[in-house]
């Protein structure tokens, strides 16, 4: 059964990074999602494309004491448009990442998420499957 933590809405200041609680990684468990809503108050839909982020899922084989990325990507600031398969032009309303938990069998993981430029408002889940 999935496991959804819920990242509620807060600002990010630059310099300040968010790091969420850690989870242990259970031998069912096959990938997690690090989402965030582009679109809460003050989200990066409403920023300059001067304010970047970086978001990332780590994982630790020694409960913490050094993390190892797992996968990460980089937020930028401003609407974002894509075009679904008829060719429609949509608004981007969330980023995220997806990544395995095979290496990370057996420990733990959080995620977290840095921003440089302006304070960014940001909400989201991680959800582990």
């Amino acid at each position: 059964m999935p496991l959804s933590l819920p990242v509620s809405l807060f600002t990010l200041v630059p310099g300040t990074p968010f790091v969420s609680a850690s989870y242990t990684v259970d031998p069912a468990d096959v990938s997690v999602k690090f989402i965030i809503d582009r679109t809460c108050a003050n989200g990066f839909n409403s920023q300059p494309a001067t304010t970047i982020a970086q978001f990332n899922v780590e994982w630790s084989m020694d409960n913490g004491a050094t993390w190892t990325l797992l996968g990460g990507g980089t937020v930028g600031g401003g609407v974002i448009h894509y075009l679904d398969r008829q060719g429609v032009d949509h608004i981007g309303t969330e980023s995220s990442i997806n990544c395995g938990l095979e290496q990370a069998q057996g420990g733990i993981i959080h995620a977290n998420i840095n921003v440089v430029g302006a304070s960014v408002g940001v909400q989201g889940s991680v959800t582990v499957i």
